[in-house]
C-alpha cells in the first residue's frame, strides 16, 4: 500500500474522524515527494492519535516572533 493510499485510508475511512488542520515545515530538502508529505501526514495522525503527542489550536508567541534568514542560516 502506497503512502498516499494509507492516508487516504485513514483520512476519510475511519468513522467519526475528526479533521485536523496539520502544518508541516518544509526542513532542508530541495525536492519533497508526494510520498514523503503522505508520510509525515500519516505519522502525524498516529502520533496524535495515540496521544504520542499533542495537537494545539496555534503557535506559540516563541515561535510567531521574526528572524532574519542571514541569523537563521549563519551568514553575515
Amino acid at each position: 500500500m502506497s503512502e498516499k493510499d494509507r492516508l487516504l485510508r485513514a483520512l476519510f475511512e475511519t468513522p467519526g474522524r475528526e479533521h485536523l488542520n496539520i502544518k508541516f515545515f518544509r526542513g532542508q530538502k530541495i525536492e519533497i515527494s508526494e510520498e514523503d508529505v503522505c508520510k509525515e501526514a500519516s505519522k502525524a495522525l498516529f502520533e496524535i492519535e495515540n496521544g504520542l503527542t499533542d495537537a494545539s489550536d496555534g503557535f506559540d508567541d516563541q515561535i510567531k516572533r521574526e528572524i532574519d534568514v542571514k541569523d537563521l542560516v549563519g551568514v553575515r
